[in-house]
């Protein structure tokens, strides 16, 4: 790849992440004041892309060469990679079963995120000498080679048991096509197979990452534009969570438009359901 192709790569990759970037905020407020849905399932949501706008700010800051000029900024805690596995588990789980109560069960999802931000924050009130010589480690659970197993096959494992209660749940309301149920459920495992997609990507790059430098000790991030490719990955994940929330916004805008119409007669009521259905579906 030619210096001018990897100039013009990095400008892409500067303001993709930089537009995914400015929508986040917009959207966390959205849903964490959201009336329709589940309470819960929207504050995962906005957990979910509170963790993901955490690591566009790690990117940018690579990408920006910040961690090099400023050496006090190095494992500044906002790698949070474990994170999102289980946000987004609990953002589907939660939203298909609004009844559902947390339990103390649930806490052993949050170990690994905790741990890893502590991890972080202890090396970030490090001296910046010690820092600076600290490198990636192979068995970090955390942060290295061990940390990208970790995030490809937990965020693999949640992808699936998320994609499980949308299964069961559309199993559930099979006799009620047109419901509001199961239109949620329809959303959310379209944008489940969305997740799955593009975080094939982004896990193939991780994974030759891993292989090249943890294992054959080849540094492929000196071959310009290769960097690059991982953060586009990764910021596609984040533009199309972001997209699912805007979608969500718009039919939540559309069915109070049409509730503040009067009430209809039984039939219109039904022709009404299958055209939001066609419309968004």
């Amino acid at each position: 790849m030619s210096i001018e192709i990897a100039a013009i790569l990095r400008q892409i990759t500067l303001w993709f992440l930089i537009g995914a970037l400015i929508q986040i905020p917009i959207l966390v407020l959205r849903f964490a004041w959201r009336k329709a849905g589940s309470r819960a399932g929207n504050l995962a949501f906005s957990l979910l892309l509170c963790a993901f706008s955490l690591n566009l700010i790690y990117h940018l800051f690579i990408l920006l060469k910040i961690f090099q000029h400023h050496p006090s900024l190095l494992y500044l805690p906002v790698y949070c990679t474990l994170a999102f596995g289980p946000l987004l588990f609990f953002y589907i789980k939660l939203s298909l079963f609004s009844n559902y109560q947390l339990r103390w069960s649930d806490a052993k999802h949050i170990v690994l995120p905790l741990a890893q931000i502590a991890y972080f924050f202890a090396l970030f009130i490090q001296p910046i000498p010690f820092k600076m010589q600290l490198k990636r480690s192979l068995i970090s659970p955390f942060y290295g080679g061990m940390e990208m197993l970790l995030y490809i096959i937990t965020f693999y494992a949640y992808l699936y048991f998320s994609w499980r209660f949308v299964r069961f749940r559309k199993k559930q309301l099979r006799h009620h096509t047109f419901s509001p149920a199961m239109r949620q459920a329809r959303l959310l495992n379209q944008y489940l197979w969305g997740m799955f997609i593009l975080f094939f990507f982004n896990s193939t790059y991780i994974a030759t990452d891993f292989i090249s430098y943890d294992l054959m000790h080849l540094n492929l991030h000196a071959l310009p534009g290769f960097t690059r490719l991982g953060e586009l990955s990764y910021a596609t994940l984040v533009w199309w969570s972001c997209l699912h929330g805007w979608r969500l916004w718009i039919i939540d805008w559309y069915v109070s438009h049409r509730r503040k119409k009067q009430t209809p007669p039984p039939s219109m009521a039904i022709s009404t359901d299958k055209h939001l259905y066609r419309v968004f579906f």
